[in-house]
């Protein structure tokens, strides 16, 4: 099902949706499940391929698969199609009343709790979801998100290769315009700052929160690197 879902978004030659998934496997090729959640939702019509806002929004969370009850799980209110609920519900009764493909859950939603205790909040799979209750099907895989924005310890645990968080205590240069230029040309619009070492000649880039490692090159720093520590901004 899954595989039909990305096809399906292929189709739609507005997004560059290869390029999108491309970009992703490079950004989280050390996180296979972080990988497959953005992968999800770029192929989702309700995301328009926003590349940028999804990595922001995968960046806020701690990812795990972990199997959740059905009836555990609150939708957002987002309109559903009852034609596309029963096409859903009968290809569960094809693979034995089964779910194989994870919904995407958080805990909670840019730091607001679900309003039903105990429960997790369904970001995206409102029709699988409404497929599963309707066929009967007790529990299903999940990509759980537990929201982390904000701890930098839990930000560091997912990235700490690449990461630095004393970068206030550096004596800074600014770019010059090349370099900001050719910043600008690879990396497009970041919350993050990009910086020169005075001491070591070495740039980095960074938020009030944390920076990354120095790189010769400001356009040496990894994408991922760069995406990450502009969602800590």
């Amino acid at each position: 099902m899954f595989n039909d879902i990305i096809n399906e978004a292929m189709m739609d030659k507005s997004i560059d949706i290869e390029n999108h998934m491309s970009k992703m496997k490079e950004m989280f090729k050390d996180n296979q499940i972080k990988t497959n959640v953005g992968q999800m939702l770029i192929s989702s019509h309700d995301y328009k391929g926003d590349l940028h806002g999804i990595i922001s929004f995968l960046n806020n969370y701690k990812w795990k698969e972990k199997e959740m009850r059905v009836d555990r799980i609150q939708g957002l209110d987002k309109p559903t199609n009852n034609d596309k609920v029963l096409e859903i519900s009968n290809s569960f009764k094809k693979n034995g009343n089964i779910n194989k493909d994870p919904l995407i859950t958080v805990d909670a939603l840019h730091g607001i709790s679900p309003q039903s205790e105990k429960h997790a909040i369904m970001f995206d799979g409102h029709h699988r979801h409404k497929g599963l209750l309707f066929t009967g099907i007790d529990k299903t895989p999940v990509y759980h998100g537990t929201y982390i924005h904000g701890n930098i310890e839990e930000l560091e645990d997912q990235n700490s290769d690449n990461i630095i968080t004393e970068s206030s205590k550096i004596d800074k240069i600014e770019l010059t315009a090349d370099e900001r230029s050719a910043v600008n040309k690879k990396y497009g619009k970041v919350d993050c700052s990009f910086f020169k070492n005075a001491k070591t000649g070495k740039y980095f880039c960074m938020t009030h929160r944390a920076g990354s490692k120095e790189y010769d090159l400001p356009t040496d720093i990894p994408i991922g690197t760069v995406k990450f520590v502009s969602s800590t901004s």
